[in-house]
């Protein structure tokens, strides 16, 4: 009965405000509210609170991969419907470019880590201006599967497969390829596309109803590379690494720059508490530059969990300005000391002489940011390194300053067009700089 009275009511230009929420849907059923979506709808108010039917996997899939064709939402209620990681990062594609929603409800979901970035990452959005709420009440973020395997992270270049069959997976590359559009012709940054074999041209990828139209079927192999645009308008010149490797951190770092953007994820950040407001405040870390002044906006709203959120926040004050400020706020002995070990990786970090041995916790964001700066460097050396026509000398002559590197104890390597990072474990190296004395220099 539903999929026959869905199509109408949605269509109806007569109805603004419809909660069908506590009904009991099958996947066929959001699958025809979707396909409403497609043909036009005036709603403005939806209610779907619990509609999805526990039987089935991702039920509301064929209702959120059509998302991007409408306009006219304001409130949406998905709360307490099953929702992961894969529909949360359907919603960011979903609404990144919405004009008029303002709020949006996933309250009681088991989002999981990855799912918070998704939507971290939506509620910055400036082409989804009106955006001011999402709400997290109950939300489970215990879980960390990233079914974006990574792609978004701060330097994601590597071999992925894609099974396009899987709509997590489907709407991740279809996030890639409006990412990638914004830097320029696609086919620069994705190599060597193949779809069951068969080539696949990235750039003859067209959008419909503002979804791009990729396969629902088969196997997506790529080569994603980003060393184009880390390395742009950097040149070939010797000079100093340290501001070379942050420019090219900062360029795949997003920024809250509008006061609008930036006053609705503080305002939401300051609304949470317990493990949600961890879990939130990591994955907004993860991928964000935040100034200092928003920084502190966070963690002096904290009262007796303050220096601990200021802790974890260390990866956007790593200018002597704002460390000195962060020390100075410590009211004792042990707070400082406290402090000067979590920002001993970051502080003793020197990209002029970087060689050494390192043991890194994946899991930690400072320690994690070490070893990110440690690979865009390597990037940059190997790039001035090939310019100069020297030979490789890396220990398994794919170009990296990696040497002995383990994780979790077990002996790993990378591709030469690998530059990811584990998700998770203990990564320890020796860090061998790709580079030479000068020759007039003096012998010390």
């Amino acid at each position: 009965l539903s999929t026959k009275v869905l199509p109408n009511l949605v269509r109806n230009s007569r109805i603004l405000k419809m909660d069908l929420g506590y009904n009991h849907f099958d996947p066929e059923a959001f699958s025809v509210l979707g396909n409403s979506l497609l043909k036009g709808s005036q709603v403005e108010y939806l209610g779907l609170a619990k509609t999805a039917s526990c039987m089935a996997s991702l039920p509301m899939t064929g209702f959120l991969e059509q998302l991007p064709a409408d306009k006219s939402l304001k409130f949406l209620d998905l709360s307490d419907n099953m929702l992961d990681e894969s529909s949360a990062i359907m919603l960011e594609y979903g609404l990144q470019t919405h004009p008029s929603i303002e709020l949006l409800d996933v309250s009681t979901n088991p989002l999981g880590q990855a799912g918070l970035g998704s939507l971290a990452r939506l509620l910055s959005s400036e082409k989804c201006p009106r955006l001011a709420e999402i709400r997290l009440e109950d939300v489970q973020a215990s879980e960390n599967r990233d079914v974006a395997m990574g792609l978004f992270d701060l330097d994601p270049s590597g071999q992925y497969s894609f099974d396009m069959a899987q709509p997590g997976q489907r709407t991740a590359f279809r996030l890639l390829l409006s990412q990638l559009s914004d830097y320029g012709s696609r086919s620069q940054y994705i190599k060597s596309a193949t779809v069951s074999n068969a080539p696949y041209n990235v750039d003859g990828v067209r959008r419909r109803k503002n979804i791009w139209n990729v396969p629902s079927s088969g196997t997506l192999e790529l080569l994603l590379s980003l060393s184009d645009f880390l390395l742009k308008d950097e040149g070939d010149h010797d000079c100093l690494f340290s501001p070379v490797v942050e420019r090219m951190f900062r360029r795949r770092k997003r920024t809250l720059t509008s006061r609008r953007r930036a006053l609705a994820v503080l305002q939401k950040v300051s609304s949470l508490k317990g493990p949600i407001f961890d879990a939130f405040v990591m994955a907004l870390l993860h991928y964000f530059q935040l100034s200092t002044e928003q920084v502190m906006a966070i963690y002096m709203n904290q009262g007796d969990k303050a220096k601990e959120t200021l802790i974890r926040m260390l990866p956007s004050l790593m200018s002597p300005q704002p460390l000195m400020h962060a020390a100075r706020n410590t009211d004792s002995l042990k707070e400082l000391l406290d402090f000067e070990q979590a920002a001993d990786g970051h502080m003793s970090l020197n990209l002029e002489n970087p060689s050494g041995h390192y043991a890194l916790r994946m899991e930690s964001l400072p320690a994690r940011v070490v070893a990110q700066h440690l690979m865009l460097l390597n990037r940059w050396q190997l790039h001035l390194w090939r310019k100069a026509g020297l030979v490789d000398v890396s220990m398994d002559g794919k170009g990296k300053c990696l040497r002995n590197t383990l994780l979790d104890g077990r002996l790993v390597s990378w591709a030469e067009n690998d530059w990811r990072l584990p998700a998770s474990g203990q990564l320890s190296f020796d860090f061998v700089a790709l580079y030479r004395p000068p020759a007039d220099c003096s012998t010390v």
